[in-house]
């Protein structure tokens, strides 16, 4: 397939929404990646991009808004599209990640994530960073966007080499010519950096893994003033944003189980009380024009939005009301946010991406999520609350709830989870015996004593501060602690009584696929049914449509078997 046909095949998919199914979906729409995937507006409001799925090629179109034409289109191949930013009106910038080990660099596999901007006047693409001496073309974070002067300026952090050591480093980069020059160096301990409105570097946040000390500076010309540190073995404090004066940052800092938030003023780092953010805030919304605060998102039961400006809150209404009983999701805007992409999800639509134009008032449907999923194929969503054994008001207890409520028929439950949910789903069958007829592991912990030594392996250091998370997490002290043998599932394989598919990855990085593959084999060894099935370069994510699908085709198979009607 040409990148020519790509685009002429791109117009017909933007615009066709699916009608509500007759029949049930079949199983493969269900596993196929989004027909209409991370729609972003160009500043002016005039383009469009988003990712789509096209004869079995995933590509990144590019169209008009104003006569629905497409542009440009690209095809992203092996690569995983992770994020696509508007550099300016006529480059846009993709990011992508990769599963594989770095040239010259030892250790194991990793998720390594690239820039790349493409030019709609050249119809060309420059990697970012490529030019930058002595470093990766790798990049640790999304870009940061800004105009300096009349131009549009990327500003990435990359990796650079101070001998054998690769540390962070700050580059700028010209969206428009792809030339990358370093903007300042950091060390092992820095987090991240923060650019103001004018392009400059305002703050930098640093976490020295020894002292277990995060710190704040404010950078004063070429002066570096500490204005906060706190000792934090776990959570550390956040800086979520530039304050609605553009002169000051909101920063977090969680404080003996409280959270807490401050404003700093840059110029005389003063503290202050930051702008009221809500009981139920989430995260924070951006002015796409300059970058400062202008609102929060809260999450309660679906999501909410609550800006600080009236005008800005009567407008939101007035784009939520549209899709009443619906939920509404802010997704992204023009520079002067007067044109607005929302994805909806409900029964009145299924789930759709949506373009607003308020100078117009008006709203037109973009294109569906997924294809042949439509509202008939969207369930109802209920919130249950019920206290778990311990009290508390969470898990296997939800299953006693429901039965007792009357809900469900306790003879028929399986249990069927990925990650986290991978490791529940182990532990239902081994740990919490004679509630499962079957479990389903996808890329899930069977023995969280090896993941805890894996992780110390990855970092290639003994303790660090995502062990401290696990350790507590899990309740142990270090991977030592023999409480681990109490909440692994592969510890009590032999007790397991139900049939067990496990179903992971081979480029898992988060969670290694040994992690199935031990299990299997102490099931095997106990006489236990299982299943094993191994899915050929996959990550922990499923990023592709081909394993998505073989993922859930064999998980419906595995139940059909297991728990009949």
């Amino acid at each position: 397939m040409t990148v020519r046909n790509a685009i002429a095949l791109a117009g017909l998919v933007a615009i066709a929404i699916s009608a509500p199914a007759a029949a049930a979906a079949p199983l493969e729409a269900f596993g196929r990646l989004p027909a209409f995937e991370d729609p972003v507006l160009s500043p002016d409001g005039l383009k469009l991009a988003y990712a789509t799925d096209l004869e079995g090629k995933r590509v990144v179109i590019m169209r008009s808004m104003v006569d629905g034409k497409a542009l440009a289109g690209l095809l992203v191949g092996d690569q995983k599209l992770r994020d696509l930013t508007w550099g300016d009106n006529d480059h846009l910038l993709s990011t992508f990640s990769v599963t594989q080990r770095a040239r010259g660099l030892r250790g194991p596999r990793r998720e390594y994530f690239l820039t790349q901007s493409y030019s709609l006047a050249t119809g060309s693409s420059t990697a970012l960073l490529a030019d930058a001496a002595n470093s990766m073309n790798v990049v640790l974070g999304p870009p940061q966007i800004r105009t300096v002067g009349n131009r549009a300026v990327a500003y990435l952090t990359g990796v650079t080499f101070v001998g054998r050591a690769g540390v962070p480093a700050l580059f700028a980069v010209d969206v428009a010519s792809g030339q990358s020059s370093p903007v300042i160096l950091g060390t092992r301990a820095t987090e991240n950096w923060y650019i103001d409105e004018n392009g400059e570097v305002a703050a930098e946040t640093q976490y020295e893994e020894d002292k277990q000390i995060w710190s704040l500076g404010i950078r004063h010309g070429n002066e570096w003033h500490g204005v906060y540190s706190v000792t934090a073995p776990i959570e550390t404090p956040e800086v979520e944003g530039f304050g609605p004066d553009g002169v000051s940052l909101i920063v977090l800092a969680p404080d003996k189980g409280m959270v807490r938030y401050g404003a700093v003023r840059l110029a005389d780092d003063s503290w202050s009380a930051p702008p009221d953010l809500g009981d139920g805030f989430e995260s924070l919304i951006q002015d796409p024009a300059n970058h400062r605060v202008i609102g929060t998102e809260q999450l309660g039961i679906g999501i909410s939005y609550r800006f600080f400006d009236k005008a800005d809150q009567a407008a939101w209404n007035a784009i939520a009301s549209t899709f009443a009983g619906e939920n509404v999701e802010l997704c992204s805007w023009s520079s002067n946010r007067r044109r607005i992409i929302v994805k909806v999800d409900g029964a009145r639509h299924g789930s759709i991406y949506a373009l607003i134009d308020l100078d117009q008032h008006s709203s037109s449907v973009l294109g569906p999520v997924y294809r042949d999923i439509g509202p008939a194929e969207i369930a109802a969503v209920q919130p249950i609350v019920y206290k778990a054994a311990d009290g508390r008001q969470i898990l296997s207890d939800g299953v006693r709830y429901l039965a007792a409520q009357g809900m469900i028929d306790p003879k028929r439950v399986c249990i069927v989870g990925a990650s986290y949910g991978g490791y529940a789903a182990l532990a239902g069958p081994t740990l919490d015996r004679g509630i499962y007829r079957c479990a389903v592991s996808v890329s899930g912990v069977s023995d969280p004593r090896q993941f805890l030594r894996w992780r110390a392996d990855q970092d290639d250091l003994p303790e660090d501060r995502t062990l401290r998370f696990w350790d507590r997490y899990m309740g142990v002290s270090n991977s030592d602690d023999p409480k681990l043998a109490e909440i692994s599932p592969l510890s009590h394989a032999a007790d397991a009584d139900a049939p067990i598919l496990l179903i992971h990855g081979e480029d898992d990085t988060v969670v290694p696929i040994d992690q199935s593959g031990d299990m299997e084999r102490a099931l095997r060894r106990a006489g236990k049914t299982v299943t094993y099935i191994k899915l050929d370069g996959e990550d922990h994510w499923l990023s592709k449509a081909e394993t998505r699908l073989r993922m859930l085709t064999e998980t419906v198979a595995f139940l059909k078997a297991n728990n009949p009607p």
